[in-house]
């Protein structure tokens, strides 16, 4: 006998936040800021960015990228841009 099955899921959108927050805290525990900064050196310097390089925006802007992307904010304040 044949027979279709239906689930409903009654998810609110704190509970989804909560859990996506948490899977992206759980993945930046796992990785290593070093690791992203380089990505992020490897990227921008696609773009030719050795004047910013120079003039110390180009750090200023791999730290705020690395802590807006991963929300972590404790990164700019740590390195007191």
């Amino acid at each position: 006998m044949k027979g279709n099955c239906t689930l409903e899921l009654d998810v609110d959108s704190v509970t989804l936040n909560n859990a996506m927050s948490k899977a992206v805290s759980d993945a930046v525990k796992s990785l290593n800021i070093e690791q992203i900064v380089n990505a992020e050196v490897t990227r921008r310097i696609g773009k030719s960015v050795s004047k910013s390089i120079q003039d110390g925006t180009f750090v200023r802007a791999v730290a705020k990228n690395v802590a807006k992307e991963f929300d972590a904010n404790i990164i700019v304040s740590l390195l007191d841009i």
